[in-house]
């Protein structure tokens, strides 16, 4: 009885793979894979960016919450103050009584997210004339800009117009 080899001899188009074609095999998978961190990291950049922006806008609307919840003006009926600001003896959120008062406050690290700046602007409006910007004189209407900051990141502006309820049909 002959023996038979326990393994057979492999043709040539058997072959295994060769330590080239490994090296190959890894020199083309590392390429991917940079290509791929790539990739993540940008898509990564992108979902912060949308996370920061959202942050800024809940910031801003609710600075804006804040001011409109005020009454228009310290004064119940005409005349409205002509100074815009807190008045003598306030000094914070607390405090603030009317709209106007938050005229220039400034916040950094708004409600514990540092980095962040809240900036407000209150100033009276002229309907008849031009809503985007100061009339210097005293009307029924102010306008409300709160911008919210971080750096490196462009702002978000929230902006209201808010009326005194009173004698505004006159236009």
């Amino acid at each position: 009885m002959t023996r038979k080899p326990l393994y057979r001899k492999r043709k040539s188009s058997q072959a295994g793979i060769t330590i080239g074609e490994i090296i190959i095999f890894i020199l083309i998978a590392s390429i991917s894979y940079l290509a791929l961190i790539k990739v993540f990291d940008f898509a990564h950049a992108k979902s912060m960016e949308g996370e920061v922006r959202t942050t800024m806008t809940n910031l801003a609307l609710d600075g804006m919450e804040i001011i409109r919840s005020k009454r228009f003006d310290e004064n119940t009926i005409p005349p409205w103050s002509s100074s815009l600001g807190p008045d003598v003896g306030e000094a914070g959120y607390a405090q603030y009584d009317d709209v106007d008062d938050f005229q220039g406050l400034v916040e950094n690290g708004v409600n514990g997210y540092s980095g962040y700046s809240r900036h407000t602007r209150v100033f009276y409006i002229d309907r008849s004339n031009n809503i985007e910007d100061s009339v210097g004189i005293v009307t029924d209407m102010k306008r409300i800009i709160v911008k919210v900051s971080l750096p490196g990141y462009s702002p978000v502006d929230i902006t209201s117009i808010v009326s005194s309820r009173y004698n505004v049909l006159s236009y």
